[in-house]
């Protein structure tokens, strides 16, 4: 259990892994196709999502009048640019949502993640206390649990009293380490 709880974030890896595959033979045991991957063409001026059309279609003709220039000069002759049907506009052009409500709706998000964060970091800092508490109760419970040996009762029994704890002291003044380095 310990272990998990240290390598967390290779338990969570893991998991992550076996989901997304245990979700690929889903799709493939239902005879979809597997989702492929984002590949919009470089040169498709609609590729993100909501983009305006008349900015995509000067856009476009900026990127061909560029590559006509490119190739006038790479062979001396001009070179016609091809035909391109124009594109029927689209059916229902959707509405931009108010700039304030989106502002207030992205502002609202920022602070759910780091309330979010801020509640992880809490429950991280409380595990944390509970583990070193739980390692503490361990180590005192380990420690009364050994029996005192002989010679520690000797000990013990020799330091009782005054004069052979200053004796005690005298004596580690003077065989013990030097002070300058202590």
């Amino acid at each position: 259990m310990r272990w998990i709880l240290d390598n967390l974030q290779v338990v969570i890896a893991v998991a992550a892994a076996l989901a997304y595959w245990l979700n690929q033979r889903k799709q493939e045991s239902a005879g979809e196709p597997p989702e492929p991957a984002e590949e919009g063409r470089p040169d498709d001026p609609f590729r993100e999502f909501g983009a305006d059309p008349a900015e995509a279609e000067r856009t476009r003709r900026i990127q061909e009048e560029i590559r006509r220039k490119i190739a006038e000069r790479a062979g001396g002759a001009p070179v016609a640019a091809p035909a391109r049907v124009p594109e029927p506009p689209p059916l229902i052009q959707p509405e931009p949502p108010p700039a304030r409500s989106a502002a207030l709706a992205a502002a609202s998000a920022q602070e759910a993640i780091l309330q979010r964060q801020r509640d992880l970091e809490d429950q991280l800092r409380n595990a944390q206390a509970i583990r070193r508490a739980t390692q503490r109760k361990e180590v005192i419970a380990e420690a009364s649990a050994r029996k005192p040996t002989a010679a520690r009762t000797a000990l013990l029994g020799d330091l009782k009293g005054a004069e052979n704890l200053r004796r005690a002291i005298v004596l580690r003044e003077v065989l013990g380490p030097p002070v300058g380095l202590r």
